[in-house]
């Protein structure tokens, strides 16, 4: 975007993240605990994780589908696998939080909008579905 700042940019997508909810990073850093060995702050992240209500949102912004999807389910998947498939509301609250994204996913295409708005269900059509696709395209 011209004449936007990344410092701009990184605080905008800071705010989409806590608009679904705060801990991102726990969420996404527990297969790295795991991984390290770090047992205690692992189970801290299980006991934090459990407790997100993925179901709605603190305020009426929207949520990024593609940053959601690596950070949180990503996160929750990773971790329940590297666990020992365990404990199983690492799968429940990614199924919560899939569902809601799945929102994301209209029309005929396989591409999904860039962001959901968690209190409406509603995507924003004013983001072009083509940076999205370059996520999934180029990884």
């Amino acid at each position: 975007m011209a004449g936007v700042s990344e410092e701009y940019l990184l605080r905008t997508e800071v705010v989409n993240l806590y608009a679904l909810c705060i801990g991102a990073t726990i969420v996404d850093a527990m297969s790295t605990m795991k991984i390290m060995g770090l047992e205690d702050q692992f189970q801290k992240a299980v006991n934090f994780s459990s407790q997100i209500d993925f179901s709605q949102s603190r305020t009426d912004a929207s949520v990024s589908v593609f940053e959601s999807t690596i950070r949180y389910i990503g996160g929750l998947l990773s971790a329940y696998e590297l666990n020992g498939n365990q404990p199983q509301v690492l799968v429940t609250k990614a199924q919560q939080l899939a569902d809601k994204l799945l929102f994301g996913f209209t029309g005929s295409s396989p591409i999904p909008f860039n962001e959901v708005n968690f209190a409406t269900n509603k995507v924003d059509t004013s983001t072009v579905r083509i940076v999205s696709a370059a996520h999934y395209i180029c990884g």
